[in-house]
């Protein structure tokens, strides 16, 4: 089934969050897999940064995704590998190269919707996926 496009008057957040899980601990094959049972064709948002960097993108950056249904129509998603440490206890550590993917795509995106705002998940979930935050990104 093809996905909708976005409407470039209607994005106002790109929305980053993180797996919370652990780094290269099989997070990608676990979301895939947690779609795919869900009926998820793929991942649902438009950019996952690996541990080690690697951008992927699952859904094209000029359709909706589905990540987060509730704001699919508004919203690019990106999502980061990582948010745990090795004892499961949430950490703010992102590798560097994640972090620069993280700036270069929400600057590339920024220039495509220029109404988005970078909007952590927190700021919409409070308590929810606390790990990253505005200073994390900024100070990369």
């Amino acid at each position: 089934m093809k996905r909708a496009n976005l409407n470039e008057d209607e994005v106002t957040r790109i929305i980053i969050m993180s797996t919370m899980t652990m780094q290269d601990t099989g997070a990608l094959a676990d979301l895939i897999a947690q779609r795919s049972a869900s009926g998820g064709l793929d991942l649902g948002c438009h950019y996952y940064i690996c541990g080690d960097g690697e951008v992927l993108r699952p859904v094209a950056c000029e359709q909706r995704g589905d990540f987060i249904p509730r704001y699919g129509r508004t919203s690019i998603v990106i999502v980061l590998e990582g948010g745990l440490d090795e004892e499961s206890k949430p950490t703010k550590y992102y590798s560097t190269d994640q972090l620069v993917a993280l700036q270069t795509i929400v600057r590339h995106m920024g220039s495509l919707y220029p109404m988005a705002q970078p909007t952590f998940y927190r700021e919409l979930f409070r308590g929810i996926n606390p790990v990253i935050e505005h200073e994390d990104y900024l100070n990369a």
